[in-house]
């Protein structure tokens, strides 16, 4: 008990530091729970789609003078589907 009354005077009397000292825990706390969000958003829920594990994506690279790289949509790739 005596720890947390010297705690509590010292803070009284430096309360610049005891701001700080509170706004550095609270920037901390939130940039976690932010990040948190961000990666539970992207990484750990599942896609909004009936069969995730059956979505692919076709990719042809071309190579020439000017290299690129298409991508097919649906309406486009069943041209390339194997029999």
């Amino acid at each position: 008990m005596k720890d947390i009354r010297y705690a509590t005077r010292s803070l009284i009397k430096h309360p610049t530091y005891a701001l700080v000292a509170v706004v550095t825990i609270a920037l901390g706390i939130g940039s976690v729970t932010a990040i948190y969000s961000v990666v539970d958003a992207v990484l750990l829920q599942d896609l909004p789609y009936e069969a995730p594990e059956e979505l692919v994506r076709i990719v042809v690279h071309e190579h020439g003078a000017w290299s690129r790289e298409r991508i097919y949509v649906p309406a486009g790739y069943r041209g390339h589907r194997s029999a």
